[in-house]
């Protein structure tokens, strides 16, 4: 780490094989990252996890998220809340416009956080307005937020949510 907070960083794979990124420490919790490659367009953010162990418990509560990217060849993007009980279910209430067209709705489903650590939780959301159902992977930088992207063949969607206050 230099100290103007740049770190170079190689990240190895038996399957992928070496990724070279380059971080910026913004703080002592939070980096921006962009591969350093000439065949790669790539960037990121990367922040510390602030509990230990993760439940569905912890998502409890309404969180705004927003999500954009590309599903096939239509630009897509999603706004809304994510309502989680704490126990497994969630209501999603959202907007989503496929290249220009937007369509609103409520849907359920429900929603499980893997024990321990790691922070990942998945859920499934049938009757998305592009898709028949939507497989979906948050990872949890905390309670109250994290990362979400789209766990489905071509596509290229992600964002992220945080809990809203009271």
């Amino acid at each position: 780490m230099a100290s103007n907070g740049r770190a170079a960083v190689t990240l190895t794979s038996s399957s992928l094989g070496s990724v070279s990124e380059v971080f910026w420490m913004v703080s002592p919790t939070r980096a921006f990252f962009l591969v350093d490659s000439s065949g790669k367009v790539e960037d990121g953010t990367l922040d510390a996890q602030t509990i230990s162990t993760f439940s569905n418990s912890s998502l409890d509560g309404q969180s705004a998220f927003t999500m954009s990217g590309f599903n096939s060849s239509v630009l897509d993007d999603r706004l809304g809340t994510l309502i989680w009980d704490g126990a497994g279910n969630l209501t999603a209430n959202l907007v989503e416009v496929d290249t220009g067209n937007g369509t609103s709705g409520v849907l359920t489903s429900t929603y499980s956080v893997d024990a321990g650590n790691s922070g990942r939780a998945s859920a499934s959301l049938a009757g998305l307005p592009s898709s028949s159902s939507t497989d979906l992977v948050f990872y949890l930088t905390s309670g109250s937020s994290g990362y979400v992207l789209q766990n489905d063949g071509n596509t290229e969607i992600g964002g992220s949510m945080i809990l809203q206050s009271q």
